[in-house]
């Protein structure tokens, strides 16, 4: 009873990155077998699966991440709707979208990515709680301080994506693939409030 009122409440699902682990490297440089290929295929289809059933019920956008197969520079690019031919079917709930991620529902505003800019700042600097860093992006209102040094970024000419101003300041910040659950509120000086969340 408890879990249907838990589910009853639940208005999207977001997958943030890293749904796909990356295979194991070959030393050989022979043509992949058929079987091989199936069985580095069978993750995949999987996952179409799952998502499909998720999707049939409530909306669910999925977000690449360090091990998906999308680009490496950041803000990566949705994974490509070829990968999923079952769930992207359900062309109004299933949503591949990019990595950092910004998107509102009921008049909540959220802002994430898939961990990659917490990862590298915690790799280069003293900082070790990942919470603490996402909350030290916030302060310094940019989403991966670190690009384009350490973390791989696209060379933008004009603008910076990843900078928060004040019109573009969350109710929820959110990283995905971090070392443990965490979330912290977080008071502005101007009465604004972040809601901080760290996903494992």
């Amino acid at each position: 009873m408890e879990t249907a009122k838990v589910a009853a409440k639940i208005s999207r699902v977001v997958v943030v990155g890293n749904s796909l682990a990356k295979p194991p490297p070959r030393d050989d440089q022979k043509a992949i077998s058929r079987e091989e290929q199936d069985l580095l295929a069978a993750p995949l289809r999987e996952m179409d699966s799952i998502f499909a059933q998720i999707a049939r019920s409530v909306p669910i956008d999925l977000m690449p991440g360090k091990t998906d197969p999308s680009n490496v520079a950041m803000p990566q690019q949705p994974l490509h709707n070829c990968l999923f031919p079952i769930s992207s079917g359900y062309k109004k709930s299933f949503n591949a979208v990019t990595n950092p991620y910004r998107f509102q529902t009921h008049k909540i505003n959220f802002i994430g990515h898939s961990g990659q800019p917490v990862s590298n700042i915690k790799k280069f600097s003293k900082y070790t709680s990942d919470l603490d860093i996402l909350q030290r992006t916030l302060e310094w209102q940019h989403l991966a301080p670190t690009a384009p040094d350490t973390l791989a970024c696209y060379p933008f000419y004009k603008r910076d994506p990843f900078v928060l101003d004040d019109k573009l300041c969350p109710h929820v910040l959110f990283s995905g693939n971090m070392d443990s659950y965490g979330d912290r509120l977080i008071k502005g000086d101007n009465g604004q409030s972040v809601r901080l969340i760290t996903i494992p």
